[in-house]
């Protein structure tokens, strides 16, 4: 579920960059990309359902950096370094992630796999939303379709399927986003006065 959380992240920032065949899903792509861009911090509370099992998430981004804090995980980004904690072990794992590591954990690496390599067009076209299909152009993608609805007034994200070549599928259900100021950087750093007893595992 913690590697579903970051293809989540990867998926809700894909939408603002896509490359989409259609005009008009080009462009409230290119709308929720400069309200997403432009913000200088992005905050999501989500409700996760895969494989029956459901999990709730909340997700802050900005630019390269993100924390997300999840039942049992958290983890955050600065940029360079990544802390993964896990309740269950009592541990958090430190790494500076390769640029293959970046491609399955960190937004903008996979956002720019997003861009060059899946196809979207509207589907669905029902008051105040707009669902957008996005499909990847190569079978071996490791996510080969999301769908995502956009609220039509905001262009702010309302929910995300994916569905992994695995045969998985993710449903998302994005309960509250919004845009915000800047934050500190240490909202993107482990804090070991937050997890007194936790064990570092230090893999840079």
């Amino acid at each position: 579920m913690h590697k579903v959380l970051l293809s989540l992240i990867a998926a809700l920032l894909s939408i603002t960059t896509v490359n989409a065949a259609n005009p008009q899903a080009d462009g409230l792509l290119r709308q929720a990309a400069d309200k997403l861009r432009n913000a200088k911090s992005v905050s999501a509370t989500c409700a996760i359902n895969s494989d029956g099992h459901s999990t709730q998430a909340r997700i802050i981004m900005s630019g390269r950096r993100f924390r997300i804090e999840s039942p049992g995980y958290a983890t955050w980004f600065d940029g360079r370094t990544q802390w993964t904690y896990s309740a269950s072990t009592g541990e958090v794992t430190v790494t500076e992630p390769t640029a293959g590591e970046l491609a399955e954990s960190n937004p903008l690496s996979v956002i720019e796999a997003f861009t060059s390599a899946y196809n979207s067009s509207i589907t669905s076209a029902a008051g105040d939303t707009r669902r957008i299909s996005m499909k990847a152009r190569r079978s071996d993608a490791e996510i080969i379709s999301a769908e995502v609805t956009l609220n039509a007034r905001t262009t702010l994200p309302v929910s995300i399927d994916l569905t992994y070549t695995s045969g998985q599928k993710v449903a998302v259900s994005i309960e509250a986003i919004s845009t915000g100021g800047a934050l500190p950087s240490s909202t993107f750093t482990f804090d070991k006065a937050h997890y007194p007893g936790a064990t570092i595992n230090d893999l840079r």
